[in-house]
């Protein structure tokens, strides 16, 4: 009786196979492969290529989104840097195309070598003085792509019925407190100088215990102000430059240290003096120097400050001198401003040719250092120290306690920057077609 023949488990029966089909190609190697041969093959390659397919699908949808939002996030951050240093007005003006100098235009043209907006299809929703306006843009276009935009800008937080609060839990109403008049400010004929904050005065202070150790505790912080020609242009006008020296040092043990000190440029016409323009005002903007405790070095110390305003003016260049302290912004100091602005002291000096007296004087001087930053009130008889020269005069004397022109202006506000896709403006800027939204009011925060 035969036995019955045991079958051939898998690997024996793919040996087998696979020894068949080498037999096979030895038989015919010269024939190439047959269509069956042909289909397992593309199969095979079609299974490997599918998933590689998708990837590169995916990738270039990516991609898109990632220069889309790289896109709208520029043209999102252009807005916002191109309505800083403007006040609500001005912003309005810009829309409406009522000042000369506009950040929006009419064309929706964004410049793709230095992503700057410099045009725009623009709506206006707002009053006069923007303190609360709504503005849409389309046709806002960058390397090809067009988009539409809104900016949302609400200034009525920074008045006193508002409820933006300072660390301090203040209300912060900066659109309420009068201004110098800048408005009519050229930079061909005026100058400006914006002084240290307390950030660059802890700077100065870290820079001088660099040189000499611990500094001890009176600071002097000095602005010397210097207005002189520098000589003549072909035409014969005046080149004219007016600098500022800002040092820092301290008396200790009767000696004084090595100070530290930094030199800036406020106005220079040396390239415009064929035009004939000449300075005509400077403005010298400065945050008083409160004496009290302050971290320093890692540690909490007291310091006393003495401040000194310097103004050289000894070629008698006829000009108007603004001296103008700015209201902190501090948390450290603003819950006790009024008494620290009680206390204050500071030394001005103004220098004109020496056979010059104080009535006979080109140097116009406009200045609110006699008042209080605090509730505007006059501060005690002797806090201000004015000189002409060497001559102790009043303020009264010099006629410097005013400011000649004055204005409230909206210059904090919130402001929200939306873009979206091209054609949302049409359909009234839905949600869903936002790519970037700018909150100023997060970061102000």
């Amino acid at each position: 009786m035969r036995k019955p023949e045991k079958k051939a488990g898998f690997m024996e029966r793919k040996n087998i196979f696979l020894k068949k089909l080498y037999n096979r190609m030895k038989l015919r190697d010269d024939s190439g492969f047959t269509l069956l041969e042909l289909l397992i093959a593309m199969i095979i390659l079609a299974v490997a290529l599918i998933p590689m397919l998708n990837s590169f699908a995916v990738n270039a949808r990516v991609n898109r989104k990632s220069k889309i939002k790289m896109r709208s996030t520029m043209i999102a951050q252009d807005i916002m840097e191109g309505i800083k240093g403007y006040s609500t007005k001005d912003i309005y003006k810009q829309f409406t195309g009522e000042s000369e100098f506009r950040l929006i235009e009419n064309d929706g043209i964004v410049n793709p070598a230095d992503h700057k907006i410099i045009s725009a299809n623009a709506t206006v929703s707002a009053n006069a003085d923007g303190l609360v306006g709504f503005y849409t843009m389309k046709d806002l276009e960058y390397q090809g792509q067009k988009y539409d935009a809104t900016l949302d800008i609400d200034g009525t937080n920074f008045t006193a019925s508002g409820n933006r609060l300072n660390l301090s839990g203040n209300v912060i109403q900066p659109n309420d407190e009068d201004l110098a008049d800048l408005s009519i400010m050229d930079n061909r004929f005026d100058g400006i100088f914006m002084s240290d904050n307390y950030n660059s005065r802890k700077d100065f202070l870290e820079k001088l215990i660099d040189l000499n150790g611990w500094i001890g505790p009176t600071v002097n912080r000095t602005f010397e102000i210097e207005l002189k020609d520098a000589g003549v242009t072909a035409i014969g006008n005046k080149k004219q430059v007016a600098t500022v020296k800002v040092t820092y040092d301290t008396v200790s043990a009767g000696s004084v240290t090595l100070p530290y000190s930094r030199n800036y440029t406020a106005y220079n016409n040396i390239d415009v003096a064929d035009d004939g323009c000449q300075i005509r005002n400077l403005y010298f903007f400065f945050y008083p120097a409160y004496s009290g405790i302050y971290p320093v070095d890692g540690m909490d110390r007291h310091i006393t400050y003495n401040d000194t305003i310097v103004f050289k003016n000894e070629d008698s260049i006829p000009i108007t001198l603004y001296i103008m302290k700015q209201k902190t912004t501090d948390p450290v100091i603003l819950p006790e401003l009024y008494a620290r602005e009680e206390s204050y002291k500071l030394d001005v000096t103004i220098k004109e040719d020496s056979f010059t007296s104080y009535d006979n004087r080109v140097t116009t001087v406009c200045t609110n250092l006699t008042r209080s930053l605090y509730n505007g009130a006059d501060l005690p008889a002797g806090n201000v120290t004015f000189r002409f020269g060497s001559s102790l005069v009043t303020a009264d004397m010099l006629k410097a306690d005013r400011v000649l022109s004055t204005r409230k202006v909206n210059r904090m506000f919130d402001a929200v920057v939306k873009v979206y896709e091209e054609g949302a403006a049409a359909e009234g800027f839905p949600d869903h077609m936002i790519l970037t939204t700018l909150d100023s009011t997060k970061i102000n925060q």
